[in-house]
């Protein structure tokens, strides 16, 4: 299986005297293995030399799906529901269908299809961890653990299963069984270098600052362009005081993304208290052009209030 990321809003760690941004947060999304090696136009030309190759329209689907053309997607998934008659077939055609559904945000309809896949076949992995994943966006938590429950029942090998599970432990706080869920992700698969990354963030939670920068480094080390993870090193560090040395990691991240304006502006708080104001006035700057650019308002508006007090 495939993982589609989403990002959701950044998050903002108090600290003294400014706050510094935690990095924007990313979810695996479970998703059907997609027939790579065929087009769009060879699927449309066997679906013309047999309309009712049902499978040409599920595989078709799939790649619309791919490229975000969810309404294409929908209909082509739906003509695969209407001319198969094999339960196991449409059970994931019903399953591609509540997929799209969820990511074009028709919740309710991804529900109802999700749920039809699993009716049909109820063995379905897939089928729990997307309505699992519709649950986690409804913040639907219990329902959403449920059925990563049942997932994990029917094949506790999955690692997708324990991430997104995990993820919904860490968005209630419960960091014990989030961390549980994050160390079954590693054992199962040791490159899952984003286990990692949110590993170090409830290591972070419960103040165990050593064990989270050892996960973050393995996150680098598995994927030496994760600039989150460099981000989140330079907090801890600055969390410890380390204004130096935390403003080598924010430079790493920059290094990487020269668009992430996280980085600038955690940097710039780190210059503050190393009373480098120029520097700090400097990289607050940025911060607020990048934050502005991207329309990220309230992150423009500190930005622009640091300024201020340091002018």
């Amino acid at each position: 299986m495939k993982s589609y990321l989403l990002s959701i809003a950044s998050l903002f760690l108090v600290f003294t005297p400014f706050s510094l941004v935690t990095a924007s947060e990313t979810k695996i999304v479970a998703q059907k293995e997609q027939p790579s090696s065929q087009t769009i136009e060879s699927w449309t030309q066997k679906i013309q030399l047999n309309p009712n190759d049902d499978e040409a329209y599920n595989n078709r689907g799939t790649v619309y799906l791919s490229i975000g053309k969810y309404q294409q997607a929908i209909d082509d998934f739906s003509q695969a529901i209407k001319l198969n008659s094999e339960p196991s077939a449409t059970a994931v055609a019903y399953g591609n269908r509540g997929y799209a559904y969820y990511l074009s945000q028709n919740f309710s309809q991804a529900i109802q299809d999700l749920n039809k896949s699993i009716e049909l076949k109820p063995d379905l992995i897939i089928g729990y961890i997307n309505l699992g994943l519709v649950y986690t966006d409804l913040d639907r938590t219990e329902e959403a653990i449920a059925n990563f429950n049942r997932a994990i029942e029917l094949d506790p090998s999955y690692a997708d299963s324990y991430f997104n599970r995990g993820n919904v432990y860490r968005q209630l706080n419960r960091t014990e069984e989030a961390i549980a869920d994050y160390s079954q992700v590693i054992k199962l698969n040791p490159q899952d270098y984003e286990a990692f990354y949110y590993r170090g963030v409830m290591n972070s939670a419960r103040q165990q600052s050593t064990l989270a920068i050892s996960d973050y480094q393995q996150a680098i080390s598995l994927q030496p362009k994760y600039h989150q993870a460099y981000l989140a090193i330079g907090n801890e560090y600055a969390a410890q005081q380390k204004y130096s040395e935390a403003a080598e990691q924010y430079s790493q991240a920059i290094e990487i993304n020269s668009e992430y304006g996280d980085a600038y502006y955690n940097r710039a708080t780190t210059y503050r208290n190393l009373e480098q104001i120029d520097l700090a006035i400097e990289n607050f700057q940025q911060a607020a052009l990048l934050y502005q650019q991207q329309g990220q308002t309230n992150l423009y508006k500190a930005a622009k209030t640091r300024i201020q007090e340091l002018q």
